[in-house]
C-alpha cells in the first residue's frame, strides 16, 4: 500500500510479520507523555549560576561512514544508531504507538534523518514516512486507531493503524473542543480541534498570549499566559472544550517557563514552572489547585542541587510523579550521587521527592545512560511511563510507579 505525501515521499504500510523481539531483562517517557509524552516540558538559553548539566543520556553516534544518499525511511527505523526521539501511545491500547526515530549523520549530529513509524499491533505491521530534513515533527493519538501526524501546514495527515491515510483539512473557522475532536499540537505551534473521522480541524478560542495548551484527561483545557518580564503569570482553564475560561494570577520568576502538568486525579490542575536552562527544563516549582481552581497555592521545590526534569504527573491518589533526568551538580566522569529516574511525593506533599521503588531493568539509577525517559502517558485511570535502559532496540512500559516493567517491542 502506498500513498502519497508530498514531492518524492511515499508512505508505507510495511508487514512486519516474523519478527520477534528477544531482549534480555524485564523492565517514562514523549509523549504524553505524548511526549510522551511529557517528553519535554520546555527549554531555554541563559544561565542560572550553575554549571549546565551534561546531557542526560549518550549523544547518538554518528553512521559510520555517512551515506552519501539519503537512507529510506524504513532504514531509519531499523537503524542499529537510530534513536527514539518521541513515543505517542494510543488511549486504553498500549500496542497502538507513534513513533519519531533519528539517525545522525554526523558526529554533532548536525546532519541527521528522521522517520516517523506508526503502529496498531505492537509494530508487527506498521506504516513509515520519511521526514523532511529540518523538519519539526508532531504527533498526537486520536483514538484507539488512529494518529495525528504533521510537520508543516502542507503536510497533516490522519494515519489509521491500518495504514490507511487521509489529509487533513482547516476548515478556517474558531470554536470549542467536543467530544469527538481531540486538540493536537500543529507545527504552526497553534493547537487546533481534529475530528479524526472527518480529518477536519479548527482554531480553539483562548484568552490572547496562551502557549502550552493542554487537554487533561478529565477533559479541561489547561494553559498559560506568560508574564515575560514580570513577576506573575496567568493560569488559564475552560472546563468546556474552551467556550469560557477562568484564570488565576501566578507569582512566578522573571521570564519564567510554564507547562501543564497531566492530572489523572479529577479537580487538580497543576503547572509546573522553570527558568532557564538552556537544553534542559529546570525543576524548580509548582502551581496547582486541588477544588478545580477554586483556590491555588504554590511549591517550592528545594535548590540545590536542582532537579532537570523530563516529565511529570499526578496519580489517582493525588501523589506526584516525576523523572529527573539529570542534576546541576553531574559533572563529566563524576555524576550526582542522587539518582536519575522517578521519583514520588509524600501523599501530597509535593515538595518531598523521594526516589521511587524502580525494578528491573532499571536499578543501576546511578549510571548515566542507563535510564532513558521517552515518555509519561496520562489517563483518568492512571500513569504509564515508558522508558529505555540505554538501546534502541528495548522499550518497557510501567503502570505501578516503576516497580514493575513489561517490554514492548520498541520498532
Amino acid at each position: 500500500m502506498t500513498h502519497p505525501h508530498g514531492p518524492g515521499r511515499v508512505s508505507r504500510w510495511t508487514p512486519r510479520l516474523g519478527r520477534t523481539a528477544v531482549l534480555a531483562g524485564a523492565l517514562f517517557t514523549a509523549a504524553a507523555v505524548a511526549a510522551v509524552a511529557v517528553a519535554s516540558l520546555g527549554s531555554g538559553a541563559g544561565s542560572h549560576g550553575v554549571p549546565e548539566p551534561p546531557p542526560p543520556g549518550p549523544t547518538p553516534a554518528a553512521v559510520t561512514g555517512a551515506p552519501a544518499q539519503q537512507l529510506s525511511a524504513d532504514s531509519v527505523v531499523d537503524h542499529p544508531e537510530a534513536q527514539l526521539l518521541e513515543l505517542v501511545v494510543a488511549p486504553g491500547s498500549a500496542a497502538a504507538r507513534a513513533t519519531v526515530w533519528q539517525v545522525c549523520l554526523d558526529d554533532g549530529c548536525q546532519r541527521s534523518q528522521r522517520s516517523i513509524a506508526v503502529t496498531g499491533d505492537g509494530f508487527r505491521t506498521r506504516w513509515v514516512t520519511a521526514v523532511p530534513r529540518g523538519a519539526q515533527p508532531t504527533l498526537a493519538a486520536l483514538s484507539r486507531r488512529a494518529f495525528y501526524v504533521g510537520w508543516s501546514r502542507r503536510a497533516q495527515l490522519v494515519v489509521h493503524t491500518d495504514g490507511r491515510t487521509v489529509p487533513v483539512r482547516d476548515d478556517g473557522t474558531r470554536g470549542p473542543v467536543t467530544d469527538r475532536e481531540t486538540l493536537v499540537p500543529t507545527p504552526d505551534g497553534q493547537p487546533r480541534a481534529l475530528d479524526p473521522r472527518t480529518a477536519r480541524m479548527h482554531r480553539v478560542p483562548t484568552p490572547r498570549g496562551t502557549v502550552s495548551l493542554a487537554h487533561q484527561p478529565d477533559g479541561t483545557l489547561l494553559g498559560v499566559v506568560p508574564g515575560g518580564p514580570a513577576r506573575t503569570s496567568r493560569a488559564v482553564w475552560s472546563s468546556d472544550g474552551g467556550a469560557s475560561w477562568r484564570d488565576e494570577v501566578l507569582a512566578t520568576e522573571p521570564g519564567a517557563l510554564l507547562a501543564p502538568v497531566p492530572t489523572a486525579r479529577p479537580g487538580v490542575l497543576a503547572l509546573v514552572e522553570g527558568g532557564d536552562g538552556a537544553t534542559l527544563f529546570p525543576f524548580e516549582r509548582l502551581h496547582r489547585s486541588q477544588d478545580g481552581g477554586a483556590s491555588w497555592e504554590s511549591v517550592d521545590l528545594p535548590g540545590e542541587p536542582r532537579a532537570y526534569l523530563t516529565g511529570a504527573a499526578v496519580l489517582p491518589d493525588g501523589r506526584l510523579l516525576a523523572g529527573i533526568e539529570a542534576w546541576s551538580d553531574d559533572r563529566l566522569h563524576r555524576p550526582s550521587a542522587r539518582p536519575l529516574g522517578l521519583y514520588l511525593s509524600a501523599g501530597p506533599d509535593w515538595a518531598r521527592l523521594a526516589p521511587a521503588r524502580v525494578g528491573a531493568p532499571f536499578t543501576a539509577r546511578n549510571e548515566p545512560g542507563t535510564y532513558r525517559q521517552v515518555a509519561m502517558d496520562t489517563t483518568a485511570d492512571g500513569v504509564a511511563v515508558y522508558a529505555q535502559p540505554g538501546t534502541a532496540d528495548q522499550l518497557y512500559v510501567s503502570r505501578d510507579g516503576g516497580r514493575r516493567w513489561r517490554e514492548l517491542a520498541a520498532r
